[in-house]
């Protein structure tokens, strides 16, 4: 109904009307009871996702297919694997008391069909970084005393404790070390320092290395080819390494950049790829003037000149291969060498950092950007590193250069209203960024709000935060002179929200989400492909992979994934979809280097918008047992008879695993010699594909098995 008519304040003597009320509105609100059909198990929100241990989470269920006749069990993890009912919660929502590190989802079943499905995670976690151990003191030969300290921890309660290393993988403890600085270690040779910090006495960081050099004469470790300082594979993902000298370096290689001749002094690194992208950073001091030269090659002799950048008025040069730089590729599994130059300029220590995750984590592509709900508080993770996706067109001043650090979110406004936003650099220093695009997919326009704004620490959307001083909202306007945007209002539809880390080694973001506008936590779910098949076949060294789809819509790519376990899987391929189609499609790759022993490949598909599906996975037994297993009746709504034989008597284990890969049932079963013959009862599964995999200790057989 409409709002009530104002009130007349005036002279008694004469008789006043009231105002007119206001236009009313009907908000229709209903329960959509479970019977039988598709059963979702919804999505699973915690209400605070990190803080203090032990702090309260309250996780809730959102999206499912229906809201009455259902139970409920909530279960919890530490792994994302091994789950474990949680007693007595066994309603819609669970109040939490998160201790550690822990995810969460619920059972959800339909009293009145008997099918039962699970909700998506929630993790709820607390911060907890070791930051960046630097020394203060630089020293081209002979002993030293370091001083030591930490950048960039966060915690809510820190312990510490120093250790020591010669050779960055063996730490030894340092005796009442326990400090968040270390002042006193005397350096007779090069040595590696780290700090293992402890948050509220639960969760462990160990920040990066410091690597004093030492040498007895004008040479550091690094300062030829030949004996480059050997990057450690978990310190390629946006890590800092420090310590390193400039003050002892000599020239030794002719690329410098067509920039400077022969006076540049030259030190080295070398990594072992991991992933397709690259980001190279070196730090120092005033004037240091670095530059940065990439090559790939087995030994020193027979390099491979890539690319170079850097700057010849600054202190810190950054080297990509997804953006200004250049397109080359990054090959996994490679050994690339990395020379660092300066031109003149102060000579000291200095860092290096190096960016090479495998695969791009969700989010750090516009491909698998992130759904956001309403009114939530959000945490980003650190340096992550995507592909350069963004073009002259689409920055519009929001990003200096080019993507640095990037994470990618999805709003799905159900309901138009205001909208705004808080971003919050963890460490209050990092300066990050953000625009906001009209549109369900990647291929972006001019944003609609966005800001590159110097100061660190907060910007965001909020009319209320910069006095009437805020920027202009629209793209391709400089937005440089304040921190804050004037608050949006968006009508109902999906924007493609994009947060940039502009400082190279960032410490993570926080954000929440405000305003009247009603935001989805899942878009709308549509039918991308029609699967026909997904095969594995082996052909002497080398695993066949083949699929084909009846029908195509929005597919952008698909992508393999391969396991040794039937659990956990690891990127392999991707390949690029028809977008659009209504015909059959003929799909191929090789794995020309698969596992030993049992494979499992896995299909994704991703849609233009982001949306990741699991389709199915298929096996391939690479030792060529031979014997009999089969599965009877196939399909079946209930008991199904497996068969099977062994060439001598052993046991072996009987998995069920659903069509994502779930396990499902798992026994150990008795193989005598011959044949043999068990059942299942599959009466109480719910309906779809399932794969019926035995194993021995020397044999491996695997069926598809359809349950109706």
């Amino acid at each position: 109904g409409g709002g009530g008519g104002g009130a007349f304040s005036g002279f008694t003597s004469t008789s006043y009307s009231g105002g007119a009320g206001a236009a009313g509105q009907v908000i229709i609100c209903y329960c959509l009871p479970c019977s039988s059909g598709t059963l979702t198990g919804g999505t699973a929100i915690a209400s605070v996702t990190s803080g203090c241990t032990p702090y309260a989470s309250t996780i809730s269920l959102e999206n499912l297919t229906a809201c009455s006749g259902l139970t409920y069990q909530w279960q919890s993890s530490t792994n994302n694997v091994t789950y474990t009912n949680i007693a007595g919660a066994t309603s819609s929502t669970y109040a939490a008391t998160v201790s550690q590190n822990t995810y969460y989802q619920c059972i959800v079943t339909c009293t009145a069909s008997g099918l039962s499905a699970t909700s998506t995670q929630a993790f709820c976690g607390f911060t907890c970084d070791g930051g960046v151990a630097v020394n203060s003191v630089s020293a081209c030969s002979g002993n030293y005393t370091a001083d030591l300290s930490l950048t960039g921890s966060v915690g809510c309660t820190l312990t510490y404790q120093w250790q020591s290393s010669t050779n960055g993988t063996t730490w030894t403890n340092i005796l009442l070390a326990n400090s968040s600085t270390y002042n006193g270690p005397i350096v007779s040779a090069s040595t590696y320092y780290e700090c293992v910090v402890t948050c509220d006495g639960v969760a462990t960081s160990t920040s990066s290395p410091v690597y004093c050099v030492w040498a007895s004469s004008a040479a550091t470790d690094n300062d030829n080819c030949t004996t480059p300082y050997v990057l450690p594979s978990s310190n390629l993902n946006g890590t800092w390494n420090t310590g390193f000298s400039t003050s002892c370096a000599t020239y030794d290689n002719s690329e410098t950049c067509d920039c400077c001749g022969n006076t540049l002094n030259n030190t080295w690194f070398s990594f072992t790829a991991q992933g397709p992208d690259v980001e190279i950073s070196v730090s120092g001091g005033n004037n240091f003037n670095p530059y940065i030269t990439l090559f790939s090659g087995n030994s020193c002799g027979a390099l491979t000149y890539i690319g170079c950048g850097g700057t010849a008025h600054g202190s810190t040069a950054t080297f990509l291969n997804n953006g200004p730089d250049g397109t080359f590729v990054i090959t996994a599994g490679t050994t690339y060498y990395i020379m660092v130059s300066q031109d003149g300029g102060t000579t000291g220590t200095y860092s290096v950092q190096v960016n090479n995750p495998v695969p791009n984590p969700p989010g750090t592509d516009c491909a698998t950007a992130q759904i956001l709900c309403s009114g939530g508080a959000y945490g980003g993770a650190a340096n992550l590193w995507g592909t350069q996706e963004l073009t002259t067109s689409t920055i519009y001043e929001c990003n200096a250069e080019e993507e640095i650090n990037s994470a990618w979110y999805v709003l799905n406004v159900l309901q138009g209203g205001t909208f705004t936003f808080t971003l919050t650099s963890n460490d209050g220093t990092d300066d990050y960024d953000y625009a906001i695009y009209s549109g369900a997919t990647c291929t972006l326009g001019a944003p609609i709000s966005c800001n590159y704004s110097a100061w660190p620490g907060v910007t965001g959307i909020n009319s209320a935060n910069c006095g009437g001083g805020c920027n202009n909202d629209e793209g391709g306007v400089d937005t440089y002179a304040s921190s804050w945007n004037s608050t949006l209002t968006l009508s109902a539809g999906t924007y493609i929200f994009y947060i940039n880390g502009f400082t190279p080694a960032s410490e993570g973001f926080s954000f929440s989400l405000g305003g009247t506008a009603v935001l989805g936590c899942t878009l709308p779910t549509v039918l991308s492909i029609s699967l026909l098949n997904f095969t594995a076949t082996l052909d002497n060294n080398q695993v066949d992979l083949n699929w084909a789809t009846s029908s195509e819509i929005n597919n952008k790519y698909f992508t393999i994934e391969r396991s040794a376990d039937g659990k956990n899987f690891d990127y392999l391929t991707q390949v690029k979809g028809a977008d659009n189609s209504n015909e059959k499609r003929n799909y191929s790759t090789i794995d020309y280097q698969p596992l030993p022993g049992i494979s499992y490949y896995r299909l994704n598909q991703t849609d233009e918008n982001g949306e990741i599906k699991q389709l199915t996975i298929a096996t391939v037994n690479n030792t060529n047992d031979d014997g009999m297993f089969t599965v009877i009746p196939n399909p079946t709504s209930g008991v199904v008879n497996i068969n099977y034989s062994c060439s001598s008597a052993t046991t072996g284990t009987l998995n069920i695993y659903d069509a994502n890969g779930a396990l499902v049932t798992s026994k150990q079963i008795a193989c005598a010699t011959g044949n043999n013959k068990t059942q299942l009862d599959l009466g109480g599964n719910a309906t779809g594909i399932y794969f019926v995999t035995f194993t021995t200790n020397d044999k491996f057989y695997s069926a598809k098995l359809i349950k109706n």
